[in-house]
């Protein structure tokens, strides 16, 4: 029984309209954002113990927040297979491959895929925010633009 209230805790703030609901997605926004603004940070810095016990701890961050997902779908396994999910693991295990192989940092790029892709996000920002309205394609666009550039860079890196 208390399985399902907290099942249908999460379905409300994933997809509810209530105030906690959209608070809670901005801040899963807010978190992307950092995530996103640590990898880059990190991969101009020498890899130290620090940096690696944060990576851990995203990972687990991440993996919580994509079973939570998971968990809530009407079918969880076509869930895992969403460019989201897909997203999720990749950077997973790039979290998680310094432990076990060579480091595949580059692929903590695809996080940014995630940014804006949200229905939920979209449609709330739209409606609260009119500056975004105005220039969401644009923002779209810059947002692809700057993706290239990083996946592009990465791919330079890894193979130089």
């Amino acid at each position: 029984m208390a399985d399902r209230a907290f099942r249908e805790t999460l379905k409300d703030l994933y997809f509810g309209s209530t105030p906690g609901a959209v608070r809670f997605r901005y801040a899963l926004l807010g978190f992307d954002l950092l995530t996103i603004a640590f990898f880059i940070a990190s991969s101009m810095t020498e890899q130290t113990m620090g940096i690696l016990v944060v990576d851990l701890v995203l990972a687990a961050v991440l993996a919580g927040e994509l079973a939570a997902r998971v968990s809530i779908a009407n079918r969880p396994w076509l869930q895992l297979v969403r460019f989201n999910s897909i997203a999720d693991i990749a950077v997973i295990a790039s979290l998680l491959a310094p432990f076990l192989l060579d480091n595949l940092a580059f692929l903590r790029v695809v996080r940014m895929l995630r940014l804006l892709r949200s229905y939920h996000v979209l449609r709330e920002l739209r409606q609260n925010s009119a500056w975004f309205k105005r220039n969401e394609e644009t923002l779209q666009a810059i947002l692809n633009i700057v993706v290239f550039v990083f996946v592009l860079t990465a791919i330079v890196y890894v193979v130089e």
